[in-house]
């Protein structure tokens, strides 16, 4: 998990969290194994998942 990591979500079998010092994007399978940390802005304050 990227250091400064919460809003912890959960959705569509995947976790996602934010990074509020790292600017990244963790996704994590239901499990909490990493998928992929993705680098989206200069800081990271909210992540969600849209409804389908």
């Amino acid at each position: 998990m990227p250091a400064g990591s919460y809003n912890v979500q959960f959705g569509h079998g995947l976790v996602i969290t934010a990074s509020l010092s790292q600017g990244t994007l963790a996704v994590l399978d239901r499990h909490g194994a990493p998928l992929r940390v993705l680098r989206v802005a200069g800081s990271c304050h909210d992540a969600c998942f849209l409804p389908l």
